[in-house]
């Protein structure tokens, strides 16, 4: 329950992430924009309320949204489409599906910057690292640990 929290701006779409959520109330609030359309992926959804807040545009049409009572909606002037009586001008527009992926690395940044090269990078950082750090631990003259341990690789392969 995050109603009365005076939260204001967007719903992030990265809720459609929380896929076992069964209660959402963010009523009462100063939350503007549409509803996002990842929404549709809270199949476990039973509660949603997003009254009394500042939303626009077609509330998305899935089989969990349209369940909910227009109380759910209420006081959100720019929300149209069903459940509510309001319809939208451009509700004849067929809806573009979400995209699905399994990849659970899929997000805004993977989307940017390729995986590979995030990889690439990092390894090329640790090379770096691990030079520059031998470098400084083999310039002391003969340091005694490396001394130790070619003493006692040298016994254990000669015995």
């Amino acid at each position: 329950n995050l109603s009365h929290n005076n939260f204001a701006n967007q719903i992030p779409p990265t809720i459609g992430n929380l896929k076992v959520l069964e209660s959402f109330d963010l009523s009462c609030n100063n939350l503007s924009g549409e509803i996002p359309r990842e929404i549709e992926k809270l199949t476990f959804l039973e509660f949603f309320n997003v009254s009394q807040n500042q939303l626009v545009g077609l509330i998305p049409q899935s089989t969990q949204l349209s369940t909910f009572n227009n109380d759910s909606y209420l006081e959100n002037p720019g929300l149209c489409g069903p459940p509510l009586s309001k319809k939208c001008r451009n509700e004849d527009a067929p809806q573009q599906p979400l995209p699905t992926s399994n990849n659970p690395l899929d997000s805004n940044w993977t989307s940017d910057i390729h995986l590979w090269e995030v990889i690439l990078i990092g390894c090329a950082f640790g090379w770096v690292v691990g030079v520059i750090s031998g470098y400084f631990i083999l310039s002391a003259r003969e340091p005694l640990w490396l001394s130790r341990f070619a003493w006692k690789l040298e016994y254990r392969v000669l015995q």
